[in-house]
């Protein structure tokens, strides 16, 4: 199996752009079967995921930020400069990976990559990786057609502030944490490259652990 995996580090986009890009990449792993990874940051938007497409309360933010309806798992969450964000383009049907080998997939990347910083992460009952300090890493992904879209942020050098305007997966007052408040010199496309590393080395130890319990 080919493990060459594609990707390609984007800079700042819209969400709509952003968007854009995974539907524009997810046609051409369909067609392909092979792995890309989306990387960039967003300007700031508040995102609802499906269980807070309905929220009023979340919808009447519209007046004051940029609120747009997403077609992944969980809540509303927050996007801005700063963040990291990561689109992983993964044809699951085609490695025969579930939806929850995926996630398990990510939440172990990237727990590797803060562990490079000497950040221990863990989890909790909601989605996310979190410190002592606060929620670090948000996770929503939305899989179609055994093709994944959506993925992951993760806090780098953003304003947490506006965290604070939304119940962050439906919690109330959730403390945040970033990377910054850890290290220095975090450009973002260095930090995408290296969750990218980390990534693939788990990707293939993970479909080759199907591949010999198959």
């Amino acid at each position: 199996m080919d493990w060459d995996i594609d990707y390609k580090w984007f800079g700042l986009k819209s969400y709509s752009e952003g968007l854009s890009l995974q539907n524009e990449q997810r046609e051409k792993v369909k067609a392909s079967s092979k792995v890309f990874l989306v990387g960039l940051e967003h300007s700031e938007v508040i995102t609802l995921g499906i269980r807070s497409h309905k929220d009023k309360d979340l919808l009447s933010l519209s007046s004051q930020y940029e609120v747009v309806k997403a077609q992944r798992g969980g809540h509303a969450t927050v996007h801005n400069p700063g963040q990291l964000i990561i689109y992983p383009i993964v044809p699951l049907r085609f490695l025969e990976l579930g939806v929850r080998d995926f996630v398990c997939l990510l939440i172990k990347t990237t727990k590797e990559f803060f562990k490079d910083y000497g950040i221990e992460t863990f989890e909790k009952e909601e989605p996310g990786l979190f410190t002592e300090k606060g929620k670090i890493a948000l996770f929503g992904i939305q899989v179609k057609h055994g093709v994944s879209q959506h993925g992951l942020s993760i806090n780098i050098s953003n304003d947490l502030q506006s965290f604070k305007n939304i119940p962050v997966c439906n919690v109330k007052n959730e403390p945040m944490d970033k990377l910054s408040n850890y290290a220095d010199n975090l450009p973002l496309e260095e930090l995408f490259e290296k969750w990218v590393r980390i990534f693939k080395k788990n990707l293939v130890t993970c479909v080759m652990h199907k591949i010999s319990n198959a």
